[in-house]
C-alpha cells in the first residue's frame, strides 16, 4: 500500500504540484478523519464510501464494481477521435480505467474530484500514476487545483466541440455533491450559451465589423499599441500601484465622488459607459476602454473628454476617433488583421485580451495585461441595483435606464450584502467570467468596491473608502508616462502598412486564385475517393497541396477579414467537423464537400469585402442624402422640445442627433479623402467639429438659448454642405 501510495506522490508532485501540497497537509490530519471509508465488494474490489447522516453512500458497486464500470462505459463504445469527456467524481478509478480504454491522442478528458479527502483515500490503494502522467488527462481536485477546471472549460469548450461534449456524474455524487454537480452543468451550459452568443454577433454585425476593421486599421498605423502600453507600465513600475476600473453600474452614483482620494495614487481605467459619470465629477481617467462598433456616441460627448486616451480594437466605433484627440492604444480582438500588420514590422504578436462579452472583461484583461496584481472594481453591479440599468450620467434622461421587469427575462442571485438582485443572462455571464479569471490568475487580488450588485466569488467585499485607503498609498504619475509614449511606427513604416491596406482588393484577386485551384483539388479529390484510389501518388499530392492551402489561409490576414463574411458557413462546417462516418469513403466525401463548401464562402467573402473597402474609400450620395435629412429632423427635434421647454425629452433625441452628426462628419472626411472634393472642403469637416464643439458646451451649461441657436445654424450649415457634396 505505501508503495502505491508513494507512486502517486511522486506523480503529482511532478505534475499537479497544487494537489500534492494539499495531499501533504492533509497526512497531518488523516488520524482525526473517518469519514470516507475503504470497503471490499463482494468480489473483493477497493470500494469507496462516504458517511453522511446515520449510514453510509456507497460510490461503487458493492456486488461486483467491475461489472458495472463495464456497463457504465459502454455508452462511450462509439468512438469519437474528438471527444471531449467531462467527468464528475473519480471514485476509486475502475470506470476511469476502462474509459481510457476508448480514448485517443485527439480526445480530451477533465476528471473532477470534488471531495479531496475522497481523492486522498483512493491514491493510497489504487495506483493512478499513470493517469496522472496521461497527456489527455487534465485532472483537478476542489480546494486545489480549482484553476483547471476554469482552464479547461475555457480551452477545450469551443464551437466545434459543442456536439461531441460528453459529461456525467459518477455514482451517488449527485447525491453527496448535488451543488458542485448542478454548478459543473452550468458552467458548461454558460460556455456554449457564450460561445453562440459571440458566434450570432459576429454573424449579424459582420458587414458593420469589416468597415470599422479596415478604417481603424488605417488609423492604427499612426498610433499605439496596447505592447507599448504594457511595457511602458512595467518600465515605470506603475502596475506597483492598484488599478481602479470603473465601469458603469447603478451603485456608481454612491461613491464617485471617493474616487477623487485616489488620484495619482493608482492607475483608473474608465469603460466608456462610466465617462460622463466621471467627467461630470470631475474626475479625469487615466484611460477609457471602449470596444463596441455600434456604441452609441452620446458616452463620449463631453468637453473633458476631447485628449483623454483610448484602449480599442479594430472593431470599436471608428466615428469616435473624430471627437478623440487622445492616444489611441490598440489590442488583438481575434482578428489578427491588424496583427499582421503589427507584426509584419515589429516581429511580434499585437497584445490581446480577453472577453467575457462586456466591455469591463475587457478592461479586466487590459489591467491583467498591464501586470497590476492589486485590482479594485468600482460601478461593477453586474445587477439592476435598485432597479435601474446604468450610472445616472451615463445617457442623460432618456427614459430608457429603469428596467421593466415586463420587457425581458429577469431573475435573481445573490448580491454583495447577502440578499437578492435582479440580473439577466448576459451579466450573469459576465460576471462568472470575473470568477473565472481570479481563479486562473492567482496573482490577483481583487477588490469589489461597488457597494452593490451581484457577488462576485473570490473577490475582497469592502467599501471604495477601504480599498483606498488600504492600498492607495504610493504616489504615481500615470498621465506623464502615457505622455511620453511615441508612435509605434516611424513615418518610412506607416507609409509601407499604409500601402498594404490600400491594396488589399489586388491582394484578394491573386488569393482568389489560389482559392479556386483549391476547389478543383478538392473536386479531384473527390473523384478520386470515389473510384478507391485515396492511395495513389496523386491523391496524396492533392492532399499536401490542399493542407498547404489551408496553412495559407490560416496565415493570410486578409482573410481573416474575408471570413467576417463566411461566418456562418464556417460555424455549419464546424458543427460537423467531428462527425464519424461509417466508413473511409463517406469521410472523403464529407472532408471535400465542406473543403468545397468553405472555399467557395471565401469567394462570395471576398465579393462581399471588396463592396465593404469602396464603403470606406467613398460614399454613396443617396447615403449622403440620408444622413444630412436625418441630422436636420433630429435637430427640429430638440428645437420642439426646446420651444416647448420640454427639457426632459431632449435627452432621447440628443442621443440620435450624436449618431447623426458623427455620421455626416465621418462622410465628410471618406469623401475628403477619396479626392472626390476640392481641398477647401477640408473646412466643412473642421467646421463640423467646431460647431459639435460648441453645441456639447452650450447642453452642459444648459444654456438653451445658445443651444437652439447654434442647432438652427448648424441645420442650415448641413443643407449648404449637403448641396456642395451633391454638386461634385
Amino acid at each position: 500500500m505505501k508503495e502505491i501510495y508513494e507512486r502517486n506522490l511522486a506523480a503529482l508532485k511532478d505534475k499537479y504540484i497544487e494537489i500534492y501540497d494539499k495531499i501533504k497537509e492533509l497526512e497531518k490530519e488523516s488520524d482525526k478523519d473517518d469519514r470516507i471509508i475503504i470497503d471490499k465488494s463482494v468480489k473483493g474490489e477497493n470500494i469507496l464510501a462516504v458517511k453522511s447522516g446515520e449510514g453510509l453512500v456507497y460510490l461503487n458497486s458493492r456486488y461486483n464494481d467491475d461489472e458495472m464500470a463495464e456497463n457504465w462505459v459502454e455508452q462511450y463504445k462509439k468512438k469519437n477521435a474528438y471527444n471531449v469527456y467531462i467527468i464528475f467524481g473519480t471514485s476509486n478509478f475502475t470506470h476511469i480505467n476502462k474509459l481510457l480504454k476508448y480514448i485517443t491522442d485527439t480526445n480530451t478528458l477533465l476528471l473532477y474530484e470534488p471531495d479531496i479527502e475522497i481523492f486522498f483515500k483512493n491514491i493510497q490503494v489504487n495506483d493512478i500514476s499513470e493517469i496522472i502522467y496521461r497527456e489527455v488527462i487534465v485532472l483537478c481536485v476542489k480546494g486545489a487545483n480549482d484553476g483547471y477546471l476554469t482552464e479547461f472549460i475555457l480551452f477545450a469548450l469551443k464551437y466545434s466541440t459543442i456536439n461531441v461534449t460528453r459529461y456525467c456524474c459518477m455514482q451517488n455524487y449527485n447525491l453527496l455533491y448535488m451543488e458542485d454537480w448542478l454548478e459543473i452543468v452550468r458552467y458548461i451550459k454558460d460556455r456554449f450559451n457564450s460561445i453562440l452568443m459571440s458566434r450570432n454577433t459576429e454573424i449579424f454585425f459582420s458587414g458593420e465589423f469589416v468597415v470599422n476593421f479596415i478604417a481603424n486599421s488605417r488609423d492604427f498605423v499612426s498610433q499605439y499599441s496596447l505592447n507599448q502600453l504594457r511595457d511602458a507600465v512595467e518600465k515605470n513600475e506603475i502596475n506597483q500601484v492598484p488599478v481602479i476600473i470603473v465601469s458603469a453600474g447603478p451603485s456608481l452614483d454612491k461613491n464617485i465622488e471617493e474616487l477623487k482620494k485616489a488620484k495619482d495614487k493608482a492607475m483608473i481605467i474608465g469603460v466608456d459607459t462610466s465617462l460622463k459619470t466621471l467627467l461630470n465629477h470631475d474626475i479625469i481617467p487615466d484611460i477609457v476602454v471602449t470596444v463596441d462598433s455600434h456604441k452609441p456616441p452620446i458616452l463620449f460627448m463631453h468637453t473633458k473628454f476631447k485628449n483623454i486616451p483610448l484602449i480599442v480594437c479594430a472593431q470599436s466605433n471608428k466615428q469616435l476617433f473624430h471627437i478623440c484627440n487622445g492616444k489611441r492604444f490598440y489590442f488583438d480582438d481575434e482578428n489578427s488583421y491588424m496583427s499582421g500588420l503589427y507584426k509584419s514590422i515589429t516581429g511580434e504578436r499585437l497584445q490581446p485580451t480577453e472577453s467575457g462579452g462586456s466591455v469591463a472583461n475587457n478592461a479586466f484583461s487590459v489591467a491583467n495585461v498591464l501586470g497590476f496584481t492589486d485590482i479594485i472594481l468600482v460601478g461593477q453591479d453586474l445587477a439592476y441595483t435598485g432597479k435601474k440599468m446604468h450610472t445616472g450620467d451615463a445617457y442623460g434622461a432618456t427614459g430608457d435606464d429603469v428596467v421593466n421587469e415586463n420587457g425581458r427575462e429577469y431573475f435573481e442571485v445573490e448580491d454583495i450584502y447577502g440578499g437578492k438582485v435582479l440580473t439577466e443572462d448576459n451579466m450573469n455571464l459576465y460576471r462568472k467570467w470575473f470568477e473565472e479569471q481570479i481563479l486562473r490568475y492567482e496573482k490577483l487580488k481583487v477588490i469589489d468596491a461597488t457597494e452593490g450588485g451581484a457577488k462576485i466569488k473570490g473577490t475582497a467585499i469592502m467599501t471604495l473608502k477601504e480599498a483606498i485607503e488600504l492600498k492607495c498609498n504610493k504616489k504615481v504619475n500615470v498621465k506623464e508616462v502615457i505622455s511620453n509614449i511615441q508612435p509605434q511606427f516611424t513615418d518610412e513604416q506607416q507609409q509601407q502598412l499604409m500601402k498594404r491596406i490600400d491594396n488589399i482588393s489586388e491582394e484578394l484577386s491573386e488569393i482568389e486564385k489560389k482559392i479556386k485551384k483549391g476547389i478543383r483539388n478538392y473536386e479531384r479529390v473527390a473523384e478520386l475517393g470515389r473510384k478507391n484510389k485515396n492511395h495513389t501518388k496523386e491523391f496524396k499530392k492533392l492532399v499536401k497541396e490542399i493542407g498547404e492551402l489551408a496553412e495559407y489561409i490560416e496565415k493570410s490576414p486578409e482573410l481573416d477579414l474575408v471570413s467576417l463574411y463566411n461566418r456562418q458557413t464556417e460555424y455549419g462546417v464546424l458543427g460537423k467537423v467531428f462527425e464519424v462516418k461509417d466508413n473511409k469513403h463517406d469521410e472523403i466525401k464529407d472532408i471535400t464537400e465542406n473543403g468545397i463548401r468553405m472555399l467557395k464562402s471565401y469567394i462570395d467573402g471576398m465579393k462581399e469585402l471588396n463592396k465593404d473597402i469602396k464603403k470606406v474609400k467613398n460614399v454613396e450620395k443617396k447615403d449622403f442624402d440620408t444622413i444630412c435629412h436625418d441630422l436636420c429632423d433630429s435637430i427640429s427635434d430638440i428645437k420642439y422640445c426646446c420651444d416647448n421647454r420640454e427639457y426632459d425629452k431632449i435627452d432621447k433625441n440628443v442621443k440620435s442627433f450624436y449618431e447623426y452628426i458623427l455620421k455626416l462628419i465621418d462622410a465628410v472626411d471618406i469623401l475628403n479623402r477619396s479626392g472626390a472634393a476640392e481641398k477647401y472642403s477640408q473646412g466643412y469637416y473642421e467646421q463640423l467639429l467646431k460647431q459639435l464643439t460648441q453645441i456639447v458646451k452650450s447642453y452642459e451649461d444648459k444654456d438653451y438659448h445658445e443651444y437652439v441657436s447654434l442647432l438652427i445654424q448648424l441645420n442650415n450649415d448641413v443643407k449648404m454642405i449637403g448641396e456642395f457634396y451633391y454638386g461634385l
